[in-house]
């Protein structure tokens, strides 16, 4: 936390950051990521999300009802996903794959299925299709 505060401190001395960024909404997100379940936090606390797809760090699909949403938030990086993966699935009694597809049922009772590459493919949420590029 305190490494995230320096962090945050340097950039506004040096001046290097753009005045509509708030460091301190970034340090947050930074800490979230770095120890806690970064975006995922506010959909796993939201009784109406009964499924969570991470397709990719910028791309995290959500079931509500019968519903399937693209969510509006996403992880900075594959490796902060990653993390946060691992930490979902440690808990859940199972470990991350090096890619494939790994599955679980968290303690609140939502289903988590993330797609690692080579198996993640970008999803067309406006046409209920993958798309490839």
């Amino acid at each position: 936390e305190r490494l995230v505060r320096d962090q945050a401190a340097q950039l506004r001395a040096s001046g290097d950051v753009v005045e509509d960024v708030d460091l301190d909404r970034v340090s947050a997100d930074a800490m979230a990521e770095l120890v806690g379940l970064g975006p995922l936090t506010e959909l796993l606390e939201d009784d109406q999300v009964s499924e969570i797809q991470a397709l990719r760090p910028d791309q995290l699909l959500v079931r509500r009802s019968e519903i399937v949403e693209q969510a509006d938030v996403g992880f900075t990086g594959e490796l902060a996903q990653r993390r946060v993966l691992g930490r979902l699935l440690h808990q859940a009694g199972t470990s991350l794959p090096d890619s494939g597809v790994a599955e679980c049922r968290l303690a609140r009772g939502a289903y988590l299925v993330a797609l690692l590459p080579p198996a993640s493919r970008p999803f067309d949420v406006a046409h209920g299709r993958t798309t490839f590029t």
